[in-house]
């Protein structure tokens, strides 16, 4: 009974203290928040509606950044970054169903379109979040986001006649109250006026209705469409004239065409003295008349300023604006070549139309010439002297890009566009090119805006006084050269009528090179772009990119299937040397279009064999396979020293030709060289597959007796000098050398005639060294050392057993383990070690299957003399 009582007691002390923490977390609550003061609980809400107003201007800054390349993906090219979306005017105006099916009906959606809507409407609406991705957005109050968006940046019209750049007019204005009957602007410039404003509605004020719409989707917001029941002021008259919507149909939207400026308010609470006086939040102390609430949205701007300093942070906007100041230099190179040295107004904006067949609307990048063109100044008077990143360079003309306003300077009217003063930032340009100078200086390239690189930074590109084509150095005689370009039409001709081989014209001559002169640094990437026409089948072409440091524009290759690309003309001039890399376009198959191609080292797809081996030719590696219509394939640069491999043909002359598996007069024994220059643009394989050594020998009927007496076939086992170390070896896979591996090494070889191959089903791990059977030393990665005694007995245990491993044609690195497959038994799966200390009974079964396979000494040692003694050189050369 006590020890009950006592318990009791313990748990109704538990009880006490429990209820006694809740009565202080209740009383401490209670006094912080009676004591909260209302400056205390009008700080929080206003921070509750900043941070949403500011997710939302970050998502509207978004979506202007990835515009160009959101319209890319609907199928809409040509358009330029800047553009923001619709507001959210309701389901039943939003008229989404065709552009955006899973937004139809659905709250938070941008508009598409309506009636009434033009380049110069204002639109105000909800905020689009859905679109954007955002979720609803509210303030303090709970009441969701509204949005206003100038006619000159709304998405659905841009002005094909309206530049879209950084000194885009606005159409809103922004006003404040300052103690009088009238809103006076905020906006000290025209380019200071915001693109887009966006609203808290704050609580509702009297006269406004925010009932729930009886016709579009409001699940989300709740309340309706009508502008006028969410922003102020209730009554227009009440803010000097100035509402934060319009009227028509819900107040969405109005024509704000310049000089009707739509203005705004967005300085949070204004208050209406009795006498008209308007005044920011209160009303001055003690004033005898009495004060009334007029308006209560707080709203926040989207500048062009803020919206281009953060798109000058996309590396694809840089991009494209130094693309296309690329083009406005090759164009003009030709251009100023063609008129003879010089423009005819040589100090002047750019004059083309925006059809410019060379830079215009149409040409790469798509769209940013008409909508920066008013920023790019010509100075071409014939020769100038361009300091560009600080290398002082003797040039025709200079173009300058006027990049973003500097201090002082305004773009807003005709005649401020007119002045160079507006633009040309630098001193030294400005002086230049409005007094005739011949001087200009400046950064090559449109970057991010830094200390040393400040938005208003002129960028100075110099035009070159020659072409941007010239052709290298031809074997053909004045006007029958195959490279023509003509700087009036920018066209590269490539062939010329006539200049063919059966026209007494040398098919080693037929060969051309077309260059741009000038060399590109690496490391940042390159855009080119080209359309092609062919007129008349040939040869093809290639579009390369070559060493700049090891290669001039004189360099050009062989004729024929080197394309120009790869091989030596002869003389002409200097082969292309690595690294170089290229896209083929090859018109022509050469396969069967001669013997060259149709031998069994050739790229032979059907496995058809045809004679006279003497065709052979390593430099003529080039076979393409069975298409029509021609092909595009990616070709670089192959060996960077000789290539060393088999002998393959006949042995007229070295290097071409040389012997398959023998060793042949006058040449190095068994090996066959390959130039580097030679050893590029290989389409076929220098080894046939099994499977085409199959069907030729069914269609032999006699083994190998297809080849010419004299002459036997590339094979497994056959005799290999060891390798140097450190020399290009046949299937090198170093991305430097493409034409040791496009031979195919590891393709596997008919075996050698009486050989029998069998594969072993289990390997057996051995040792983490390569051990050489024939001189007794083992070989790892630390060199040859002498063999241990597991190694010699598993030696003697493979010359007894007959199951020297089948060494084939492979350049592999030596393995770190071997593989060991013993006869006709299923492999041990124990060590070599284990292995030795097997039972009397097993050893006596393998001698017993020993003695009854043929011969009786196993069917490798039963192999013929030179077959035999070709397969310990093979394994004595490391190569096993």
């Amino acid at each position: 009974m006590k020890r009950r009582q006592r318990s009791l007691g313990r748990n109704q002390r538990g009880f006490v203290m429990i209820a006694l923490v809740a009565l202080l977390v209740v009383g401490g609550l209670y006094f912080y928040l009676s004591n909260l003061s209302p400056e205390m609980i009008q700080a929080r809400r206003q921070q509750l509606t900043a941070e949403a107003l500011t997710q939302a201007q970050e998502a509207l800054i978004g979506y202007a950044v990835r515009y160009r390349e959101e319209q890319l993906k609907t199928g809409t090219p040509g358009v330029v970054y800047g553009y923001l979306p619709l507001p959210d005017l309701g389901s039943t105006r939003n008229n989404n169903q065709l552009t955006d099916s899973g937004c139809y009906l659905k709250e938070g959606c941008e508009a598409y379109n309506f009636l009434g809507n033009g380049i110069n409407v204002t639109v105000i609406g909800r905020f689009p979040w859905r679109t954007l991705g955002t979720g609803p957005l509210r303030d303090a109050h709970g009441e969701c986001l509204w949005y206003a968006v100038s006619g000159s940046h709304q998405r659905n019209l841009p002005d094909p006649t309206r530049a879209m750049n950084w000194d885009t007019l606005s159409q809103l204005d922004v006003r404040v109250a300052n103690g009088t009957a009238a809103m006076v602007s905020a906006i000290a410039s025209a380019h200071d006026r915001p693109i887009a404003v966006i609203f808290s509605p704050g609580p509702p004020l009297a006269g406004q209705d925010r009932s729930a719409s009886a016709t579009d989707n409001v699940a989300e917001c709740g309340g309706n469409y009508v502008a006028s029941n969410y922003l102020d002021p209730a009554v227009a008259a009440n803010l000097g004239g100035v509402t934060n919507y319009f009227s028509g149909t819900n107040g969405a939207s109005g024509d704000t065409s310049p000089p009707n400026d739509k203005a705004l308010s967005a300085n949070s609470v204004i208050n209406r003295r009795s006498d008209g006086a308007l005044w920011v939040s209160n009303c001055p102390p003690n004033d005898p008349s009495p004060c009334a609430i007029v308006a209560n949205d707080t709203g926040v701007t989207v500048t062009s300023e803020l919206l281009f300093r953060t798109l000058r942070g996309s590396s694809a906007f840089r991009t494209d604006i130094n693309a296309m100041l690329d083009r406005m230099v090759g164009c003009l190179r030709d251009e100023i070549i063609a008129a003879g040295g010089s423009l005819a107004t040589p100090y002047a904006k750019i004059a083309g139309a925006d059809a410019n067949t060379c830079y215009g609307t149409g040409m790469d990048p798509l769209g940013y010439y008409p909508n920066y063109k008013e920023m790019v100044f010509v100075a071409a008077p014939g020769t100038v002297t361009a300091t560009v990143d600080g290398v002082a360079q003797s040039c025709s003309g200079a173009l300058m890009f006027a990049s973003q306003r500097g201090s002082g300077q305004s773009r807003s009217t005709t005649p401020e566009k007119a002045s160079p003063a507006n633009y040309l930032e630098d001193p030294t340009n400005l002086t230049s090119f409005t007094g005739a100078g011949t001087t200009f200086v400046g950064p090559s390239l449109f970057a991010q805006v830094s200390a040393g690189h400040p938005a208003h930074q002129d960028i100075v590109r110099c035009i070159p006084a020659t072409a941007s084509m010239v052709a290298a150095p031809s074997a053909l005689p004045p006007g029958a050269e195959l490279s023509q370009y003509d700087p009036a039409t920018r066209t590269l001709t490539l062939g010329r009528v006539n200049v063919e081989s059966d026209q007494s014209y040398g098919a080693s001559s037929l060969f051309g090179c077309a260059w741009i002169p000038e060399t590109r640094a690496t490391g940042s990437g390159f855009r080119s772009y080209f359309k092609f026409n062919i007129l008349d089948p040939g040869d093809g072409f290639v579009f390369a990119s070559v060493d700049g440091d090891r290669n001039s524009a004189s360099v050009c290759g062989a004729g024929e299937q080197h394309l120009g690309y790869s091989g030596n003309n002869g003389g002409a001039n200097s082969p292309i040397l690595y690294p170089k890399l290229g896209i083929e376009f090859d018109t022509r198959r050469n396969y069967r279009s001669n013997l060259a191609f149709s031998d069994p080292v050739g790229f032979d797809p059907g496995g058809h064999l045809s004679l006279p081996l003497s065709t052979s030719y390593l430099n003529n590696g080039r076979a393409d396979p069975n298409y029509a219509g021609g092909h595009m394939g990616i070709v670089y640069w192959g060996g960077e020293t000789a290539f060393s491999a088999p002998a393959t043909a006949p042995a007229t002359p070295a290097p071409h030709r040389c012997s398959a598996c023998r060793l042949s007069p006058g040449l190095t024994p068994g090996i066959c060289n390959l130039k580097p220059e030679e050893d590029d643009n290989v389409h076929g394989q220098f080894r046939r597959s099994s499977r085409h050594a199959a069907a030729a020998t069914q269609r032999s009927g006699t083994g190998h007796a297809a080849f010419p007496a004299g002459l036997s076939p590339p094979c497994r086992g056959q005799a290999r000098p060891k390798p140097e170390l450190g020399a290009d070896q046949p299937g090198d896979t170093h991305p430097r050398r493409s034409g040791a591996r496009l031979f195919g090494p590891r393709r596997q070889q008919p075996p050698c005639p009486g050989s029998h191959h069998r594969q072993p089903r289990r390997p057996v791990r051995v040792a983490n060294h390569r051990f050489d059977c024939a001189s007794g030393r083992r070989y790892g990665t630390g060199g040859g050392t002498d063999a241990g005694p597991q190694q010699r007995r598993l030696c003697r245990r493979r010359r007894r057993l007959g199951t020297y491993r089948q060494c084939r044609r492979s350049s592999r690195p030596a393995p770190r383990h071997i593989l060991v497959h013993q006869g006709r038994h299923r492999p041990s799966r124990q060590p070599v070690a284990a292995a030795e200390r097997r039972s009397s009974r097993r050893r006596q079964q393998r001698h017993r299957h020993r003695a009854l396979s043929p011969g009786g000494q196993g069917r490798r040692h039963r192999q013929p003399g030179p077959e035999r003694a070709a397969n310990r050189r093979w394994c004595s050369a490391g190569r096993g």
